[in-house]
């Protein structure tokens, strides 16, 4: 009977256990996401720009995903030279990673990132000068985002409250406060060394946007861009 009654303590454990596991609202690791393994095997193949779009993915996705912060953050510093979008992905890994064991190297890549900055501008990079230049730059890109995210929450606010048409008067103010970059043309024609993530840091100052772009531009793929073509802006 004692192994009766063994067997059947083992078998509620484990029904115990699934139940655990598999509850509905359960949020899976960073590690388990189907786009971060996604973006490894991408990087493997050689194929970093569509590595770079898997990543954001989970970024835009996940309230915290420092290990797809830090594979943005690489990118960004070794094939897109990147310097501030590196930081600032680099900063989001040391600040939301729960196992910190690549803290030092993270350190030393946003160092690194710093200097690569300041030698973009023909700078000296002296730390005192290379921090300020830094940030900066990341100040105002955080008050440009804010603003932008403001704006877009007055809208909503308006639609709740008065039906599914955003109020006129509420868009126009909204047009009337966007980046100079965003009045002047609603079209933006591609550069040479230009990707989706490129063109999206310049037009909104952020490079997760690339998504909104491609969206709004038929094309086969986000690696058939071509100089000279004309991309609307959304």
């Amino acid at each position: 009977m004692k192994w009766k009654y063994s067997v059947l303590v083992l078998a509620a454990i484990a029904a115990v256990t699934v139940l655990f596991w598999h509850r509905p609202g359960r949020e899976i690791s960073e590690l388990s996401e189907k786009q971060y393994n996604r973006g490894l095997a991408l990087l493997r193949e050689g194929r970093k720009e569509e590595a770079l779009f898997a990543f954001l993915e989970v970024i835009e996705k996940r309230k915290q995903a420092p290990e797809s912060h830090l594979e943005v953050g690489c990118l960004q510093l070794e094939v897109y030279k990147d310097p501030i979008s590196a930081i600032y992905h680099f900063r989001q890994y040391l600040q939301n990673a729960s196992n910190n064991t690549n803290k030092a190297l993270v350190e030393q890549l946003v160092e690194r990132a710093k200097c690569d900055f300041a030698s973009q501008l023909k700078i000296h990079p002296e730390k005192e000068a290379v921090d300020a230049l830094d940030m900066a730059e990341l100040l105002k890109q955080a008050r440009e985002e804010n603003l932008r995210l403001k704006q877009r929450l007055s809208v909503l606010e308006a639609t709740l409250k008065k039906g599914p048409a955003p109020n006129e008067a509420i868009l126009s103010v909204s047009r009337k406060h966007q980046p100079a970059i965003r009045r002047q043309s609603k079209q933006y024609a591609i550069q040479p060394g230009d990707t989706l993530s490129k063109i999206s840091t310049k037009v909104y100052g952020s490079p997760q946007r690339w998504k909104d772009i491609l969206d709004a531009n038929p094309m086969q793929s986000p690696n058939s861009l071509v100089v000279g073509q004309m991309l609307k802006i959304p």
